[in-house]
């Protein structure tokens, strides 16, 4: 395989002392210099391209809202004569009894309690801070940050919506980013679905929207909730194809470790929250998380991601949620 350097996507290291370049690559057969067929970001190129060959929109946006822990230690071992894993955090409520060095000040968030304390509960203000400002400086632009809902240190950025690829580029250095800042300050980041027992999994809102001749589609004055017949296709058409979808965004068993009862995401797929924006209001100042878009969470987890949505191996793509 060759990989092809895309110059739009340079940015400078935030993970690296000595001054290094990082660029995201798309891949072509070596033979016949094509794009490769399995390439992800290729992938993702071609439903660009067919979106406005069939003549439906000229451009999709894409906000994903990607959920994450930190853990302050983390250790797993399967051998032959043990097998384990320790999860341990300075936020967690299991930890609200243990005799400290210096005594133990408090402030554990309890389950389901952690959206969204202040400081001292919240004990992570500074460390997602330091992570958006890094974001910010590789060219995402992140709205907001906050404490997620479970304990020990569940946390999401909210980053302002993109076109398909550009979007799936950004995703995946979001992770490379949360992960650097992290472990420079001696925390663990980790995107799986479900580290802890009886608390809530992480997981990918995905908010979309289809445009043509600079008009919203999913957007109708007069529809239910402000949204178009056409959006309810849209979102039918999610749920009829889950099937074959789930093939792509549920590859292993591990995705499914957080489907529990009341623990967030739903074992089932769901829309929720429709919202739509009027026409009259401008692209760049939509917000992610109203985004223009029917608010469509198409609630799915995947298992280690590597790009956008969980169809392909990169992060760039789907309605669903992932992580």
């Amino acid at each position: 395989m060759l990989l092809i350097l895309d110059a739009s996507t340079a940015i400078v290291d935030p993970a690296c002392e000595v001054p290094t370049i990082s660029i995201i690559c798309d891949v072509k057969d070596p033979i016949t210099g094509s794009p490769y067929s399995r390439d992800p970001r290729y992938v993702a190129k071609k439903a660009e391209a067919y979106l406005k060959k069939s003549g439906i929109g000229d451009i999709s946006y894409w906000g994903p809202e990607l959920e994450f822990f930190i853990f302050n230690s983390i250790r797993f071992d399967q051998n032959m004569h043990e097998g384990y894993y320790h999860i341990d955090s300075n936020e967690g409520i299991w930890n609200s009894g243990k005799d400290e060095e210096g005594g133990n000040l408090g402030y554990r968030i309890r389950t389901k309690e952690g959206y969204f304390p202040v400081p001292p509960t919240d004990s992570q203000q500074d460390l997602r801070s330091e992570m958006g400002l890094a974001l910010m400086k590789s060219g995402i632009d992140i709205e907001v940050h906050h404490h997620e809902v479970a304990t020990a240190g569940q946390a999401e950025f909210s980053m302002k919506f993109d076109s398909l690829v550009r979007m799936a580029d950004k995703t995946l250095l979001y992770k490379y980013i949360c992960k650097n800042v992290a472990i420079k300050k001696g925390y663990t980041v980790t995107f799986m679905p479900k580290p802890l027992f009886q608390d809530n999994g992480s997981g990918m809102h995905v908010h979309q929207s289809i445009w043509k001749d600079d008009k919203n589609l999913f957007y109708d004055a007069k529809g239910y909730g402000l949204i178009s017949q056409f959006a309810k296709y849209y979102i039918g058409g999610l749920l009829h194809h889950s099937p074959a979808l789930l093939a792509f965004v549920l590859p292993a068993p591990t995705l499914t470790a957080d489907w529990f009862p009341a623990m967030k995401p739903p074992s089932t797929w769901s829309t929720r929250s429709v919202t739509a924006v009027p026409p009259s209001v401008s692209r760049s100042t939509l917000r992610a998380r109203s985004q223009n878009v029917s608010n469509i969470a198409a609630r799915t987890r995947p298992a280690t991601p590597t790009w956008l949505i969980r169809l392909c191996s990169w992060p760039a793509w789907t309605a669903l949620r992932i992580k």
